[in-house]
């Protein structure tokens, strides 16, 4: 597919954005679950980060629509990750 030069960084800035679901989902089930996290998630939790930061180069032009809607994507995929979690942490304790 062919995609003009100035789309193609805000496409990969939006990707990156929302590879950050995951790290998301860590921090919520930090505060939501009260999930113990090791010096190991943490670690993984900033090199994830910092891998953001490296690729959507953010600065005063960063901050678009399109960044909003991708970060606001990855906390609601997050956050359904987290109520999944905590249903079957209901079942489970419920023995079903």
């Amino acid at each position: 597919m062919l995609v003009p030069r100035g789309q193609r960084a805000v496409a990969r800035s939006a990707t990156a954005i929302g590879f950050a679901a995951p790290l998301f989902t860590t921090l919520l089930s930090i505060v939501i679950l009260k999930e113990k996290v090791g010096i190991h998630r943490w670690s993984a939790l900033i090199v994830g980060f910092v891998g953001i930061l490296i690729i959507t180069h953010p600065g005063a032009g960063a901050l678009t629509y399109g960044a909003l809607f991708a970060l606001g994507n990855a906390v609601l995929i997050s956050t359904v990750a987290i109520a999944i979690r905590r249903v079957e942490k209901g079942f489970a304790e419920r023995g079903e």
